[in-house]
Protein backbone atom coordinates (compact mmCIF):
# COMPACT_ATOMS: atom_id res chain seq x y z
CA UNK A 1 0.00 0.00 0.00
CA UNK A 2 1.45 3.35 -0.94
CA UNK A 3 0.66 6.85 0.16
CA UNK A 4 1.30 9.96 -1.88
CA UNK A 5 2.44 12.82 0.33
CA UNK A 6 1.65 15.98 -1.56
CA UNK A 7 4.14 18.30 0.04
CA UNK A 8 7.31 20.13 -0.84
CA UNK A 9 9.30 16.91 -0.49
CA UNK A 10 7.42 14.84 -3.13
CA UNK A 11 7.42 11.60 -1.16
CA UNK A 12 5.84 8.24 -2.01
CA UNK A 13 5.60 6.04 1.10
CA UNK A 14 5.49 2.24 0.81
CA UNK A 15 3.89 0.72 3.93
CA UNK A 16 2.38 -2.58 2.79
CA UNK A 17 2.98 -4.91 -0.12
CA UNK A 18 0.64 -6.99 -2.22
CA UNK A 19 1.40 -10.72 -2.29
CA UNK A 20 -0.14 -13.88 -3.62
CA UNK A 21 -1.43 -15.90 -0.67
CA UNK A 22 -3.03 -19.33 -0.50
CA UNK A 23 -6.48 -17.76 -0.76
CA UNK A 24 -5.71 -15.09 -3.30
CA UNK A 25 -4.10 -11.68 -3.24
CA UNK A 26 -3.34 -10.28 0.23
CA UNK A 27 -1.72 -7.25 1.79
CA UNK A 28 1.15 -7.89 4.14
CA UNK A 29 4.01 -6.12 5.81
CA UNK A 30 7.16 -5.97 3.70
CA UNK A 31 9.58 -8.85 4.31
CA UNK A 32 12.49 -6.55 5.15
CA UNK A 33 12.75 -3.20 6.89
CA UNK A 34 14.31 -1.78 3.72
CA UNK A 35 11.11 -2.57 1.81
CA UNK A 36 9.09 -0.24 4.06
CA UNK A 37 10.39 3.02 2.68
CA UNK A 38 9.89 6.55 1.53
CA UNK A 39 10.75 7.27 -2.11
CA UNK A 40 11.58 10.76 -3.33
CA UNK A 41 9.90 11.66 -6.62
CA UNK A 42 10.69 14.37 -9.13
CA UNK A 43 8.11 17.12 -9.72
CA UNK A 44 6.82 15.69 -13.02
CA UNK A 45 6.23 12.22 -11.57
CA UNK A 46 4.53 13.67 -8.49
CA UNK A 47 2.24 15.88 -10.56
CA UNK A 48 1.40 12.91 -12.80
CA UNK A 49 0.48 10.75 -9.78
CA UNK A 50 -1.66 13.50 -8.27
CA UNK A 51 -3.42 14.00 -11.62
CA UNK A 52 -3.97 10.24 -11.88
CA UNK A 53 -5.38 10.15 -8.35
CA UNK A 54 -7.89 12.89 -9.24
CA UNK A 55 -8.97 11.08 -12.42
CA UNK A 56 -9.20 7.80 -10.51
CA UNK A 57 -11.43 9.33 -7.82
CA UNK A 58 -13.78 10.83 -10.43
CA UNK A 59 -13.95 7.61 -12.41
CA UNK A 60 -14.64 5.41 -9.39
CA UNK A 61 -17.17 7.90 -8.02
CA UNK A 62 -19.11 7.55 -11.29
CA UNK A 63 -19.60 3.90 -10.25
CA UNK A 64 -20.61 4.91 -6.73
CA UNK A 65 -17.22 4.02 -5.23
CA UNK A 66 -15.77 6.54 -2.79
CA UNK A 67 -12.01 6.43 -3.34
CA UNK A 68 -10.54 9.37 -1.49
CA UNK A 69 -9.49 7.72 1.79
CA UNK A 70 -5.92 7.57 3.10
CA UNK A 71 -5.73 3.83 2.33
CA UNK A 72 -6.73 4.27 -1.33
CA UNK A 73 -4.50 2.33 -3.69
CA UNK A 74 -2.86 4.20 -6.53
CA UNK A 75 -3.52 1.59 -9.22
CA UNK A 76 -6.74 -0.43 -9.14
CA UNK A 77 -9.17 -2.13 -11.47
CA UNK A 78 -12.71 -0.87 -12.25
CA UNK A 79 -14.01 -2.28 -8.94
CA UNK A 80 -11.29 -0.51 -6.94
CA UNK A 81 -9.57 -3.82 -6.22
CA UNK A 82 -5.79 -4.25 -6.56
CA UNK A 83 -4.55 -5.03 -10.04
CA UNK A 84 -3.75 -8.68 -10.69
CA UNK A 85 -0.09 -9.33 -9.80
CA UNK A 86 0.50 -11.22 -13.04
CA UNK A 87 -0.92 -8.35 -15.08
CA UNK A 88 1.43 -5.88 -13.37
CA UNK A 89 4.43 -8.17 -13.83
CA UNK A 90 3.67 -8.68 -17.54
CA UNK A 91 3.19 -4.94 -18.08
CA UNK A 92 6.52 -4.17 -16.42
CA UNK A 93 8.25 -6.79 -18.57
CA UNK A 94 6.88 -5.12 -21.71
CA UNK A 95 8.14 -1.74 -20.52
CA UNK A 96 11.62 -3.07 -19.73
CA UNK A 97 11.99 -4.55 -23.23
Amino acid sequence: MTTISNNEFNILTVRRVLAQGERGTIFQDPKTKASKRMISLDDITMKTLILWRTQQMRHLLSFGIKANGPEQLIFTNQDNDPLNLYYVSAALQRIVK
